[in-house]
């Protein structure tokens, strides 16, 4: 745990949710101790961020992304890796990140910060289905 981390007051519905993923992660057949930690609270998420294990899930979907963003294809600048969700933090899937350059992440967290709802997942299809016609030729291509 690092030395400067101070427990901050928790709130209840994030205790909540919490408790949940620490009983989620416990039983998997390999619990990551790494999210443990940072359930139970000794640790949080920007330390996760700092960690040897999410540097080198970073640094395999970035590679993965041909060091591009996937949203501008952008590769002159140091990209970042998004969690869509974090069902699966500490056992990250590759469908579970999105490389993006700064520009596009922070796009992304406008447009999930101002949308709610119904509203927000009409969105989110919407980008999906934009991204797989996009992506479509490449997916045949692999399939061949």
């Amino acid at each position: 745990m690092p030395t400067n981390y101070r427990k901050k007051k928790v709130p209840k519905w994030k205790k909540q949710y919490l408790k949940s993923n620490l009983k989620k992660e416990l039983s998997r057949k390999n619990p990551n101790p790494l999210i443990i930690s940072l359930y139970k609270g000794d640790m949080d998420y920007e330390d996760y961020l700092l960690s040897d294990h999410w540097k080198a899930i970073k640094k395999r979907k970035i590679k993965q992304a041909n060091y591009q963003c996937e949203v501008c294809g952008e590769d002159e600048i140091m990209l970042q890796v998004h969690h869509k969700h974090y069902d699966n933090l500490g056992c990250e899937k590759d469908e579970d990140l999105a490389v993006l350059c700064p520009h596009c992440h922070q796009d992304v967290h406008k447009i999930i910060s101002e949308l709610k709802g119904k509203e927000f997942r009409q969105r989110l299809t919407r980008i999906a289905i934009q991204y797989f016609t996009k992506n479509q030729g490449d997916i045949n291509e692999k399939e061949k």
